[in-house]
């Protein structure tokens, strides 16, 4: 064989590719479609890919290619990515009838001589992968079928490469532990003499001696791995002048990367053990957890084969090669590593079609094996034969077969892999390392074939979702690779019945060293603030002013003490447990803050829906041994005594609300972070300012972020790395106050004695789950210099003019809101709302009566909801099962929906006529409404330009339109608007057009057109293209009645005199309610706080408002500061008027346009009559 590494010259594998023919077999087979998936998808270039089918009476070979092959979900990527791909996949993959056990492989005269004169490569993946075949058969696939694959490529003038797939096992054969190297099998028997010996032997009981004595001889456990040995031992023996390469797969398991993690579509190897354990039938395994177990992903495989061939091009003549696909030498998993993966996966998600509970246990005693056999397996099942015939039953009797059916093949399965695991072999993969080491480094990346980079936690979860989702075809949906943190505290062990002090434990045993806790000195720090330039500077125009800094400062400063954070981390153990299901955390990603310099400042910035969030993220890093960070807090926690030094001593640091008001106080704080910063301190602080109250993110301010930027620019670090951390709840422990609060009820002060009383009902509730996902972090120097196109040095520098730290800090607020928005996370109980929300009906007016919706209508609705929001780019917290899912979702709505009935019959009523149900369940929805705003304001605007159906519109209207619409859910929520209106809606109209949404004309005219619903049409993708738009309006809709109901009733609240600023928003909220009870506003949910607030910043943008205040608009500096403030601030003494009243009119004409079908435009005396009449809202 050819020696191996040291080749030198530069492997380029698409333009191998480019304009070759190849000609594949096993095409049918896991492997062979894979390889067909990547050579369509990265080598786009190839000319003819001939495939290899079986005849079949009645059925032309190109027919069954396009049924069995093109049909398969391994495509789906493709079919994403190219418009017409059948067509695609017609003209470059062509079958042919073979059949590679006859010789010539089975092709007829025509398609041999065709094959013969066009391929460049041959790729044969075709073998018989029973491991329990009768010899003589699996010699004539294994042995003849290589042979006669090779007389094939001799007969091709323009051949290239062979590629001949085999197994690392074909030296299985060697003591245990061996490094085995890419060589030729140690196998004594002669092939030749074989083969013609077994076409003489006509007696099965002779077949079955003999083949036992053969294994026997060769140490082999099986005749697939023997014949496949003396397949490579003919190959090497006649390949003469054709250049081969052998591929040799260890353990075969789902995709890693390519087409999407996970993929599988075969119950075979390693995946036939975790299935059967998944399902609950094998229980326990006779096998050594502790060895290694050679395991490679498909992709990896494929992309070896398709590189082997290129080296082999390039090599030329006479070349032979072999090549180990494996992992054992590079990055190895031991067997208990996948067992715990199968436990840990199934457990969360276990599927409907499970046997018993998922175990899965490698037990390498024999004696202790059939004993948790009998007792896991054994009884059970005898238990259920018993009752059967006992019973009598027909259902229990067939469960009883059926059941032992399946525990039969489980038993065969474990004596099939016995040998496999209880032995292992490392494979040297030298020849993979150098071949992938001649690619360019853009092909490495495309054609990885080392698995070094496989995280195999993660790995192993895509299997086993891979195994449920296309093998099972359980609704399930990809795995996010989260850590379920309550576990891991029980799981804790320090000291005998450890089990029982598990939150003890981890209390005590996490990170001790003064790493965790930073040696930062309250004292030293005060005495820096005080010194500092500009406090000195503020405390001279205050009486007695550096003893008021002095006050100031031990007001804010933390106090981080060990012994407190243990404490801290023990109780919220305790709390996280009865207050959640679980605690889902991003590993990943908090390795990478482990891996960051720690001479450099980390600001972490977590979104903000709940007091609760700054004590979770600091138990997370607790839990992780990473650092423990300063909490900016709300200083009305100094109001809870007890409560405040904890917080003080578990590293908060206390702000004042207004702290711009006081110059004194804005440099006490800006010194103090810049302290912070210099001492390369962890910070935390929240970017929105405050808690959302609408479950939406809230727009970010620039004040603290603003003074970090100051300190790095002044030299006091080298770089700052800023943290986005989502934090996601299925219901935030808040969220009945913050409906309230949404309806108008003034927000309730927090006090120790309010805590305590709320405590325990809080304790009693289960609020579902919680994720927390830290992005990757965003490097203050790097962006800075990216944003200023210029050197970082140059950059920061730049960054002390007021002009460019502007624009550094809304670049960074960009940046950071980016990041966020790329993890975002949605409850089951968005879709579950959004779902009935949407049924309601679409005529007003008013808001009454129920929505009555049957549990399996609900779930199909989830379902939809749900591919839409992963195709969004968003995921579901703690997502799993679909049914699940809609059981999580229901038990957060229990107070506000009702369930009734129980299987089949079981349905689900949102009862309208009850106050604040519709608000309960669109604050509910709100986190879902970022991830589809971009398509709701494309529907928006494409009513605007056209509210009469079919809403056929000119594109260029439908832009103006958008602008508009903007306008007005830009002051909603955050989400993905760029500053090029354009290309935002080329994008989306590409997006709604793949999905059937609508579709659009070519030309200067170019016509925005909605797919119809019709019910009766086949056009299945159009129908539920219609669906989307009208869901779309349905769940966009209560915000611009909100906006609507606001500015209509403007000329009457404000009429010839200015209001007061701070009164205004509670009047129009009034108002709204009395408006809702009318039916003048069809929707309840309209009718709220922020929608109001908003409502008045996007008059006072468009310069319909104007706001005269007169005290000093915020300083930027300040923590909450951001733009001016808008009308709906509440400053006392300002007052809002109308400044424009056309202005005012255009928006709610506009808006008018965009209500729901039946809603008529209102008149002011109309209006009038309607508030003067009404009694007080039932909101």
């Amino acid at each position: 064989a050819d020696p191996g590494p040291g080749d030198g010259k530069m492997v380029d594998i698409r333009g191998t590719y480019a304009g070759k023919q190849v000609f594949l077999t096993g095409t049918t087979g896991f492997v062979g479609k894979v390889v067909i998936e990547k050579l369509l998808r990265d080598c786009p270039e190839v000319a003819t890919v001939f495939v290899v089918i079986r005849p079949k009476k009645g059925v032309l070979p190109q027919e069954r290619a396009e049924k069995e092959i093109a049909s398969s979900p391994i495509f789906a990527r493709l079919r994403q990515e190219i418009d017409d791909f059948d067509g695609m996949f017609t003209r470059k993959v062509i079958a042919v009838a073979g059949d590679i056990n006859k010789d010539d492989m089975g092709l007829s005269r025509s398609d041999l001589a065709r094959v013969c004169a066009n391929v460049h490569i041959v790729i044969h993946c075709a073998a018989n992968v029973d491991f329990n075949e009768r010899l003589d058969g699996a010699m004539t696939t294994n042995c003849r079928g290589p042979l006669r694959m090779l007389s094939l490529a001799q007969r091709c003038p323009k051949l290239l490469a062979y590629v001949h797939v085999s197994t690392a096992y074909v030296n299985c054969n060697r003591p245990s532990g061996s490094r085995v190297q890419e060589e030729l099998p140690k196998c004594s028997a002669d092939a030749e003499a074989l083969l013609l010996e077994l076409e003489g032997l006509k007696d099965a009981s002779g077949l079955h001696a003999r083949t036992q004595e053969l294994l026997a001889k060769d140490g082999y456990p099986n005749t697939y791995t023997f014949t496949k040995a003396m397949g490579e031992k003919l190959l090497f023996k006649y390949h003469g002048d054709v250049p081969v390469c052998v591929v040799r797969p260890s353990i075969v398991g789902s995709s890693w990367r390519d087409p999407e993690p996970g993929w599988v579509d075969t119950v075979s190897a390693g995946g036939a053990m975790y299935l059967s354990g998944g399902l609950g039938l094998m229980q326990v395994c006779p096998g050594d957890p502790n060895l290694v177990g050679d395991q490679i992903p498909v992709d990896l495989v494929a992309n070896t084969i398709l590189a082997a061939a290129c080296i082999a091009a390039v090599k030329g003549k006479g070349f032979f090669r072999l090549f180990h696909s494996g992992s054992s030498c590079t990055n190895p998993i031991r067997w208990s590593q996948t067992a715990d993966s199968v436990c840990s996966y199934w457990g969360r998600h276990p599927s409907a079609k499970q046997v018993m509970k998922a175990k899965f246990k490698m037990v390498p005693n024999p004696l202790y094996y059939r004993l948790l056999h009998l007792s896991q397996v054994s009884v059970p099942a005898l238990a259920l034969s018993v009752w059967a015939k006992v019973s009598r039953r027909e259902a229990v009797q067939k469960k009883s077969q059926a059941l032992a059916k399946m525990l039969a093949r489980t038993q065969i399965l474990a004596d099939t892999f016995y040998h496999f695991v209880n032995n292992e072999w490392f494979y040297d993969t030298a020849n993979v390392l150098d071949l992938e080491s001649q690619l360019s480094p853009a092909e490495q990346d495309i054609f990885r074939m080392s698995p070094d980079q496989v995280n195999w936690v993660h790995y192993m979860e895509d299997f086993q979702y891979g195994l449920q989702r296309h093998v099972l075809r359980d609704e399930v949906l990809p795995s996010m690779h989260l850590v379920e943190l309550n576990s891991r505290v029980r799981a804790t062990r320090m000291f005998p019945l450890g089990s029982l002090f598990s939150d003890l434990a981890f209390a005590l045993s996490h990170n001790p060293s003064p790493q965790h806790v930073p040696p930062s000195s309250s004292a030293h720090i005060a005495q820096a603030v005080l010194a500092s330039k500009s406090v000195i500077q503020a405390a001279q125009n205050v009486p007695n002013g550096m003893v008021r800094a002095g006050e100031m400062l031990a007001e804010l400063s933390s106090n981080l003490s060990l012994p407190t954070v243990r404490f801290m981390g023990w109780l919220m153990c305790k709390i996280n447990r009865r207050l959640f299901r679980s605690v889902m955390v991003d590993e990943s990603s908090l390795e990478v803050l482990r891996n960051l310099d720690p001479s450099e400042p980390v600001v972490l910035l977590p979104t903000h829906k709940s007091y609760l969030d700054f004590l979770l993220v600091s138990w997370v890093l607790f839990a992780f041994d990473l650092r423990v960070p300063h909490i900016a807090a709300g200083h009305d926690f100094l109001n809870m005594a007890l409560i405040a030094t904890l917080f003080r001593r578990s590293g908060a640091f206390f702000i004042p609300r207004k702290i711009f008001k006081d110059p004194l106080w804005t440099a006490v704080l800006s010194e103090y972070t810049s302290e912070l910063v210099k001492q390369n301190q962890w910070i935390e602080f929240f970017i929105e300012g405050s808690r959302s109250r609408s479950g939406r993110m809230l727009h970010p301010k620039k004040g603290l972020l603003g003074m970090v930027v100051d300190s790095w620019a002044a030299g006091n670090a080298k770089d700052v790395h800023l943290v986005p951390i989502n934090i996601t709840y299925d219901q935030a422990p808040e969220s009945d106050s913050h409906i309230a609060e949404l309806t108008g009820r003034a927000k309730t002060k927090e006090t120790t004695a309010a805590m305590l009383r709320a405590g325990p009902r809080k304790l009693r509730r289960s609020f579902g789950s919680v994720e927390i996902l830290a992005s990757a972090p965003i490097s203050l120097a790097k962006e800075t210099a990216a944003c200023l196109q210029l050197s970082p040095e140059a950059g920061r520098a730049a960054a002390l003019t007021p002009a460019v730290r502007n624009k550094v800090l809304s670049h960074l607020v960009s940046a950071v809101t980016a990041r966020f928005l790329a993890r975002t996370a949605v409850p089951p109980a968005a879709l579950i709302a959004a779902a009935l929300l949407a049924a309601r009906p679409r005529t007003p007016p008013p808001a009454s009566g129920s929505v009555t919706m049957s549990l399996v209508e609900l779930t199909e609705k989830v379902r939809v909801l749900r591919h839409l929001v992963v195709a969004t780019g968003g995921h579901l917290v703690d997502g799993g099962m679909l049914a699940r899912d809609v059981d999580n979702g229901l038990a957060c709505l229990t107070s506000t929906l009702d369930l009734a009935g129980r299987g089949a019959d079981a349905s689900v009523t949102l009862p309208l006529d009850r106050p604040g149900s519709a608000m309960a369940l669109y604050y509910a929805l709100s986190p879902l409404l970022p991830l589809l705003a971009r398509q709701g304001e494309v529907a928006l605007a494409i009513l605007a330009a056209n509210p009469t159906p079919p809403h056929s519109a000119p594109l260029s209207k439908v832009r103006e339109m958008l602008l508009k619409v903007r306008q007005v859910l830009c002051t909603e929520m955050v989400y993905t608007a760029s500053d090029d209106l354009d290309k935002d809606l080329d994008a989306t109209l590409f997006v709604m057009r793949k999905d059937g949404v609508l579709s659009v004309s070519s030309g200067v005219d170019a016509q925005v057109t909605l797919s119809a619903a019709n019910k009766d049409s086949k056009d299945e993708k159009g129908s539920k293209g219609a669906e989307r738009f009208a869901f779309l309006v349905d769940v966009f809709q209560p915000l611009v009645e909100g906006h609507w109901g606001t500015a209509v009733q403007l000329p009457l609240v404000l009429g010839k005199r200015d209001t007061e600023a701070h009164t205004l928003p509670a009047l129009l909220l009034r108002n709204l309610g009395r408006m809702v009870d009318a039916g003048v506003v069809r929707f309840p949910e309209s009718g709220n706080s922020v929608t109001v607030s908003a409502a008045l910043r996007c008059l006072e943008r468009a310069g319909a408002l104007r706001t005269s205040a007169p005290s000093p608009s915020p300083s930027s500096s300040s923590p909450s500061a951001g733009a001016a403030a808008p009308a709906s601030a509440g400053q006392g003494g300002a007052t809002v008027s109308v400044e424009a009243p056309e202005i005012l009119e255009a928006h709610v004409a506009f808006l008018q346009s965009l209500r729901p079908a039946g809603a008529t435009p209102v008149t002011l005396q109309h209006l009038a009559r309607v508030l003067a009449a009404a009694p007080a809202p039932s909101l």
